[in-house]
């Protein structure tokens, strides 16, 4: 059955990739991009493959609140014309992202720390919580929409447990992934304590992906197990699809029993693109 995905940061690298495999399966997107036009853009030569109204491209910022709450009720007019009694947004993959490399915490300039803070979390952040508000229209003439799935694609630089001391020059990216990790914890359990069907929320580290984001980056060290965007797509989507709303591992708490963990209802899981869970 065609289920409907948003990929916020949709214009390159997996964001594009998630893109492209889930139309090919058949599924209904809604994919943003920053400029104000499609036109002549990967999404829009995309979008000429699927004339059929499959793929639908909005335009968001994450680094302007007024084009997130613009986007979102684009969004929403976009789900209006759903003939269930609530729409459904099955996933939604927070993608948008930066990396400004080097970003050494001895070297960092203000503007530098600024710019991955507000495109790696708070601006994915401020996107989810807007979108979530959907749920609850304040108009009765506004259709809710439910969200049943909510991924964050993180980064192993974000986990605190699992420090990588040897990553010079990620201190701000780092950061940034890292603070993305507990803003996206809390949301989870706050959403959760308050929404009668709260979504599932993941985390997702796509692995080693050579994207654009990363063309320019050279260091010292090895980068091992190296993989191309459609591998880690193809990898994720299984992923969502165990791990998300109604999957056989739903948030985790299947293999969570089996490894005899235990963990409060409704958190936040964090895991790899080939589907280990990940330390926070």
């Amino acid at each position: 059955m065609a289920q409907t995905h948003l990929i916020l940061g949709a214009s390159r690298g997996i964001g594009y990739e998630f893109t492209s495999q889930l139309l090919a399966r058949g599924h209904n997107v809604i994919a943003t991009q920053r400029a104000a036009t499609a036109t002549g853009s990967k999404l829009a030569a995309l979008q000429s493959q699927y004339p059929g109204g499959q793929l639908a491209i909005l335009e968001c910022d994450v680094s302007s609140e007024a084009s997130i709450l613009g986007f979102v009720a684009r969004v929403r007019e976009a789900l209006h014309r759903e003939t269930r009694t609530r729409a459904v947004l099955d996933v939604v993959v927070l993608n948008a992202g930066v990396l400004v490399y080097p970003n050494r915490m001895s070297e960092l300039s203000f503007a530098n720390f600024s710019h991955h803070l507000t495109t790696n979390t708070i601006g994915p952040l401020l996107a989810a919580q807007h979108l979530l508000k959907l749920s609850q229209p304040e108009e009765a003439a506004h259709k809710p929409v439910d969200i049943k799935t909510l991924v964050f694609i993180s980064s192993d630089s974000g986990s605190t447990t699992n420090f990588r001391s040897f990553e010079d020059g990620f201190g701000a990216y780092a950061a940034s992934k890292a603070a993305l990790n507990q803003g996206l914890r809390h949301l989870a359990a706050e959403v959760h304590r308050k929404h009668p069907n709260p979504p599932v929320v993941l985390a997702l580290h796509p692995g080693e992906v050579t994207t654009d984001m990363a063309a320019n980056v050279e260091v010292d060290w090895e980068v091992k197990g190296v993989i191309g965007p459609e591998e880690s797509i193809e990898c994720m989507l299984k992923v969502i699809e165990e791990k998300g709303a109604g999957g056989a591992d739903e948030g985790g708490r299947v293999s969570m029993a089996k490894d005899g963990l235990e963990e409060e209802t409704g958190a936040a899981t964090f895991w790899t693109w080939d589907g280990r869970r990940y330390p926070w």
